[in-house]
């Protein structure tokens, strides 16, 4: 299949950026590697949330929508991605090689080095051999990743996210286990196995987002947004979002910042490119 596809094989843009911190929105035609090789990223692939950190991945590609920004935990991510021709993209994912969510590096395999090692080619590719190559090392990838043999998300974990959302106080997590027919203890594991976090430490994220998103885009005041998120008070939320995020919510808020009236309106997401 390589030898055939190698005419077409291209990668029109690719980087590599140490200490990326900016917010991105992508609808494509093409397909994009994006690897994080330090740091963490929030990301939405048509709204559903992962928490990605060092030695994850995901590729975008069409007929799906992506947004990405810093962990806030991080507020940074060490970033590297490739863009690859169409034809290439369409023929690979045809035969299922390409993942459709994201991916964690099988163990020996260092993706981080493939990509530059492909990077390093891109302005040798009139020369037939270098385009050859650059489009053995990302199958490569491809093959490695899909030979790791990646499990599909199990069906309770969609509904245990949104019900961590961060938009109401906790659930009881022992009743929210044996609704999905665990315990408390295998819920936690096999969270963690998917998110790399426990449930409660994924909500205080999440709470934590929610509190930064409508400080940003609203003119409430913290005792309002406390209320609407259900926490006992404007200090108690205050206190858990410095915990959280490593911020007071006063550096959030700042003077001339966006501000919609009615956050319920979808024009009230920033796209200024910051987190």
């Amino acid at each position: 299949m390589t030898l055939g596809l190698w005419q077409a094989f291209d990668v029109p843009y690719c980087e590599h950026l140490p200490r990326y911190e900016r917010e991105c929105w992508r609808d494509v035609i093409s397909y994009e590697l994006q690897y994080v090789a330090g740091g963490g990223v929030e990301l939405e692939i048509d709204g559903r949330r992962h928490e990605l950190e060092a030695g994850s991945g995901w590729l975008i590609q069409t007929g799906f929508s992506y947004a990405y920004r810093p962990l806030p935990k991080y507020g940074w991510w060490d970033h590297r991605y490739l863009v690859f021709s169409k034809a290439v993209g369409d023929a690979w994912r045809a035969t299922g090689l390409l993942p459709e969510g994201p991916w964690r590096a099988p163990a020996g395999t260092d993706i981080g080095a493939a990509m530059d090692r492909i990077m390093a080619l891109v302005p040798r590719f009139r020369e037939p051999c270098c385009r050859i190559n650059a489009l053995n090392l990302l199958e490569r990838i491809f093959l490695d990743l899909h030979s790791a043999g990646a499990q599909a998300e199990p069906a309770w974990l969609a509904p245990v996210l949104r019900e961590l959302n961060g938009d109401s106080p906790p659930p009881d997590y022992a009743t929210l286990a044996a609704r999905h027919g665990m315990s408390l203890c295998t819920l936690i594991r096999r969270f963690r196995k998917w998110t790399g976090h426990p449930p409660h430490q994924y909500y205080l994220e999440a709470r934590a987002r929610q509190v930064a998103r409508l400080l940003e885009t609203t003119d409430w005041s913290q005792k309002e947004i406390a209320a609407r998120l259900g926490y006992a008070d404007a200090a108690h939320l205050a206190r858990q979002f410095r915990s959280v995020s490593g911020r007071t919510p006063g550096t959030v808020r700042k003077p001339g910042g966006l501000r919609a009236r009615n956050v319920s309106d979808g024009s009230n997401k920033s796209r200024n490119g910051e987190s």
